[in-house]
């Protein structure tokens, strides 16, 4: 806090001495006070003055002159220039035979409006100057950040035209940032993924253009890139627009991160599910997000009729709050006994199934994934058992 106060950071006083605007500032206010002594200086070296040396040696013009090097010190040193300038205004204006402007009301009076002009135009160059060093040190850690994160950072204008790719590009998708800025998205995406882009962009922009809608909105795209050597890799792209003050957008900012290895593992997953002798389903965020096929045959539903539906929902109302508590203690660890309870079909048949859960990651964030098998025959028969023991138990 205290460097954007006076300006500069403290410096060692060998390092002071070797900054070479700090010798400008000194050679120029030696040549000012030259210039104003300029009838001693001519008398020292037995020469007569021209006549123009009269105007040099004008209050006004000294002042004037005076003023460069006292303003620069504020350039360059910032506050701390500023201090510098003023107490040494001070000084040239109080010392006797070296005052700027001389001993009378109106000469006086000059020499406080200089000082005055000094001390307000430094404070306001050293102002400015601040702002600047602080704008160009964001933009320093900005472009170092996006130099070194694998992310890849990018802005577009509402044409769909690159303005900006980080350096980062060049590990992802083995194009330079150059090359890529020059690219299309026809060159970018493949025409699965350029279509799903495109539907993506036209959806946001009819958002824009309804009352009531969220600014600060982002959305996130799963797509497949093409990269130099002729492989695809899979992507995700988080984007949201860039806004100018009224809020319109005026750009689009994205971040694309390579999840290739995590698609392998999905794609692998969902292989998994799909071959699975037992019905396998994942739910994140209290909803199916993926089912097996042997899930739709043993339940009635589709794949497409459940994704997106309360799990519980399908549950018998008397045993809702057992299989709560038990997937609880599944996705904890507590215990890992499945558990039995009544499944409603589409038909709304009961189905009797046996259930275990477990905790996972699905697409970077937490879920459950849980495996249930058929027992409603192993159930029936077990009744049909008990039912005849009781019936010849009266019999006898």
């Amino acid at each position: 806090m205290t460097e954007n106060l006076v300006g500069a950071p403290t410096r060692r006083t060998g390092d002071v001495w070797r900054n070479p605007h700090l010798w400008y500032i000194v050679i120029l206010m030696i040549a000012c006070l030259m210039l104003h002594y300029l009838d001693f200086i001519l008398d020292f070296m037995n020469l007569s003055s021209p006549e123009w040396h009269v105007v040099l040696t004008t209050h006004e013009l000294y002042l004037f002159l005076f003023s460069i090097p006292l303003l620069y010190a504020a350039y360059v040193f910032g506050l701390r220039g500023v201090l510098i300038s003023g107490v040494t205004a001070i000084v040239l204006n109080s010392v006797p035979d070296v005052m700027l402007t001389g001993y009378h009301p109106q000469q006086l009076l000059t020499g406080a409006s200089f000082i005055v002009f000094v001390s307000i135009m430094g404070i306001l160059i050293a102002h400015v100057q601040n702002r600047r060093a602080q704008a160009e040190e964001s933009e320093r850690q900005y472009r170092l950040l996006a130099d070194n994160v694998s992310d890849v950072i990018w802005t577009m204008d509402m044409n769909l035209r690159y303005m900006y790719v980080s350096p980062s590009v060049m590990r992802m998708r083995g194009y330079s940032a150059k090359e890529t800025m020059a690219q299309t998205l026809e060159k970018v995406l493949t025409p699965t993924s350029l279509e799903i882009a495109t539907k993506a962009f036209n959806e946001e922009l009819a958002i824009e253009g309804m009352e009531q809608k969220d600014l600060s909105r982002s959305r996130t795209l799963e797509l497949e890139q093409k990269c130099k050597d002729g492989s695809t890799i899979w992507t995700e792209l988080t984007v949201s627009f860039l806004r100018n003050p009224d809020g319109q957008p005026v750009g689009v900012l994205g971040v694309t991160r390579d999840i290739t290895e995590r698609k392998r593992s999905e794609d692998l997953g969902q292989a998994l599910i799909r071959s699975a002798r037992t019905g396998i389903y994942i739910v994140q965020d209290r909803k199916f997000i993926s089912i097996s096929p042997l899930f739709e045959e043993l339940s009635g539903y589709t794949a497409e009729e459940l994704i997106g539906t309360y799990p519980l929902d399908y549950v018998h109302a008397e045993d809702r709050e057992l299989v709560r508590r038990k997937a609880i203690e599944n996705l904890k660890g507590q215990s890992l006994t499945p558990y039995r309870y009544r499944f409603i079909k589409k038909n709304d048949d009961i189905l009797w199934v046996l259930e275990r859960v477990a905790s996972t990651e699905y697409r970077g964030r937490r879920a459950a994934v849980g495996s249930f098998m058929d027992i409603t025959q192993h159930r029936k028969g077990k009744e049909d058992m008990v039912y005849t023991t009781l019936w010849l138990d009266r019999e006898g």
